[in-house]
């Protein structure tokens, strides 16, 4: 199980490091069967936003320029979901810790979420490895 969880989350890193990104559109109706609903919170009084990503492993272009302190995942049992930074940081944020914090605040330019069987959190080790493999 440790293993499947580690090879999804390698898999959406590669896909949001590598793919090109598709816009999302603001009029999506977002279904929680096959969309996860994330808040993006600014940091100090940059503002809040909300938006529906599709659970398809496909990469999408966010284009907001406020400085996100946090994401807020209102998503289904075991959606994984993962934002790049305009300064190279990457959140990663489930659907049951469903809180991350964006280290340090800073816009968000790419989003993609992934389902994954297992609803266990994501250990420190397996953090650090996504990051090191984006920021590689």
């Amino acid at each position: 199980m440790r293993h499947l969880t580690l090879i999804l989350t390698t898999v959406l890193l590669f896909l949001i490091t590598t793919t090109p990104a598709a816009p999302l559109s603001p009029n999506d109706i977002c279904n929680p069967l096959r969309n996860a609903l994330l808040t993006f919170q600014g940091a100090i009084t940059t503002g809040t936003y909300s938006i529906c990503v599709p659970v398809d492993a496909q990469v999408y272009a966010l284009g907001g320029s406020a400085s996100i302190a946090q994401i807020v995942s209102y998503a289904a049992d075991g959606v994984y979901c993962a934002a790049a930074g305009v300064d190279r940081s990457f959140t990663v944020v489930n659907s049951r810790e469903k809180t991350a914090v964006v280290r340090p605040p800073q816009p968000q330019v790419r989003v993609a979420c992934v389902a994954d069987n297992s609803t266990l959190p994501l250990s420190m080790q397996d953090r650090y490895r996504m990051r090191q493999f984006v920021l590689s």
